[in-house]
């Protein structure tokens, strides 16, 4: 049975071909390949002909760039396309395409939230062999033989050939297409409108953060600087309502940022556009209209005042728009006490970053020693992953920052001031750190119903210290009136 099953699994793989690997499949009907791979191949196949490249995510990858930019222009951009992604592209690309003159480089509103590392693991997202330095022999085998998975079993229900067939035009434009998408959205625009998606957020639960953002960043300029190849940076834009949900003093240190590297197009603006449903296929991927109107810009040099779409942002302009924008939220979309909270957490952010070491005396002992009332907690992310509620088991020779983040639930009031991580280990030492809370939101309160807020918190704990042996993992907090609440379920982390 093991030979036979040896023998099946990468015949299957290959005759499947999933991930578009082998070059089996032509039909991408409910189906998602690997763009990083099909795409590198495609380029290099092209090398002297590719004089500009566009890098993104998925939201970037219908952008008509090559109509814009003549036939030497190729969209790269791919599935859940990050910087360093496109860092690790380009260090091979621009000693293998001679005739590269520019590289425009799309960035994400979530950029800072989602970590690449874990695309090494992913089949849909791990890089070409070339790019991840391995023999590609061993890439192939990787796939020849992957283990089968839900991917497998959804391919065959019955309901796939009624999902929309998507185009991918690897060997031309590099864009991929829906054309099944914009005929139904053109046909009945209302329903369209009225889908769920369109009314809460795509809010990824990691925290790259900006530090590690901009470290990608500046490597990617000055790789391109030193080959003499322009760079083009932009923000991409969301669907509207998309904007109302995110932290909005995250979103002007994000600008901050890039305009501190490089002058910026920025998209990620209140526009009429952005506001209609019939531009967007989901609350993130909009339609080729939306990217022609950005190629307008980006290819033409168009004048936009602050606050506008695609306003070029210089470290001389940056004050002006942000604060353009921030008076089309406060006016269309947000509240300003929303705003005020969200600049709270994110100066905190800015100002603490990593915690790494514990509070120790007056604030630790008032956190130990205060009288707590119950409160529910829960756990949804510890280092990067979704976390059920069994013990968090770490390696120790893996032991570093531990990630997490989770929700507290309050009955009737909303929290406001900051959480706190109590470590005991095996000898009973107490440390306490503080770590950042996201304040609870009118939004967040009308979308779960008001009879409780949910406080989000947030923590990057530096516990490489730790040795081996179980731990118990508390959090207090205390509300804008001074009362400290403790979660009624404690944490527990094994280290192995």
């Amino acid at each position: 049975m093991p030979l036979l099953c040896a023998l099946l699994l990468p015949t299957y793989n290959w005759v499947q071909d999933y991930y578009g690997i082998f070059g089996q499949r032509s039909d991408w009907r409910g189906v998602i390949p690997n763009e990083r791979y099909r795409k590198y191949e495609s380029v290099l196949a092209r090398r002297d002909e590719i004089t500009t490249l566009l890098f993104g995510s998925s939201k970037a990858a219908n952008i008509p760039f090559a109509r814009s930019l003549g036939d030497g222009a190729y969209n790269f951009a791919y599935s859940e396309g990050l910087p360093r992604d496109h860092l690790q592209v380009l260090e091979r690309l621009v000693d293998e395409l001679p005739a590269l003159e520019r590289v425009y480089i799309a960035v994400d509103e979530m950029a800072f939230l989602l970590n690449p590392s874990r695309h090494a693991t992913d089949y849909l997202r791990r890089q070409h062999p070339e790019v991840a330095g391995i023999a590609r022999w061993r890439f192939v085998l990787s796939y020849l033989f992957r283990p089968l998975s839900n991917t497998d079993a959804l391919y065959f229900t019955p309901d796939r050939l009624q999902r929309p067939a998507i185009t991918y035009e690897f060997d031309s434009t590099g864009r991929s297409l829906c054309p099944s998408c914009d005929a139904d959205i053109d046909a009945d625009p209302q329903v369209h409108g009225q889908q769920a998606f369109f009314r809460f957020p795509y809010n990824p639960p990691d925290r790259y953060g900006l530090d590690r953002l901009r470290a990608d960043l500046a490597a990617t300029l000055k790789l391109l600087e030193v080959r003499n190849i322009e760079a083009v940076l932009f923000l991409q834009p969301t669907f509207a309502n998309n904007l109302r949900w995110h932290n909005l003093g995250l979103l002007e240190a994000l600008k901050a940022m890039l305009a501190e590297l490089a002058p910026f197009h920025d998209f990620l603006v209140v526009d009429a556009a952005l506001a209609d449903t019939g531009n967007f296929y989901d609350v993130i991927h909009f339609r080729p209209s939306v990217g022609q109107r950005m190629m307008d810009i980006l290819a033409g040099g168009d004048s936009v005042a602050p606050g506008g779409f695609g306003h070029r942002v210089g470290p001389e302009t940056l004050d002006a728009h942000n604060t353009a924008v921030r008076e089309q939220l406060l006016g269309k979309l947000v509240p300003p006490h929303k705003y005020l909270q969200d600049r709270e957490y994110s100066d905190w952010l800015a100002a603490a970053g990593f915690q790494r070491t514990p509070v120790v005396g007056g604030p630790a002992d008032e956190v130990l020693g205060a009288e707590t009332a119950p409160v529910s907690c829960r756990l949804d992310s510890v280092n990067r992953g979704r976390f059920s509620g069994a013990p968090i088991r770490i390696p120790e020779e893996e032991l570093g920052m531990l990630e997490f983040g989770g929700w507290a639930q309050l009955a009737g009031m909303s929290a406001t001031g900051f959480l706190t991580f109590i470590e005991r280990g095996p000898f009973g030492e107490d440390r306490v750190y503080p770590i950042a809370a996201g304040l609870s939101r009118p939004d967040v309160e009308r979308r779960f119903g008001d009879e409780f807020a949910r406080v989000g918190f947030r923590g990057n704990l530096d516990i490489s210290s730790l040795r081996r042996g179980n731990y118990r993992l508390d959090l207090r907090f205390t509300d804008a009136d001074g009362r400290w609440f403790a979660c009624d379920n404690a944490f527990r982390l094994v280290v192995l």
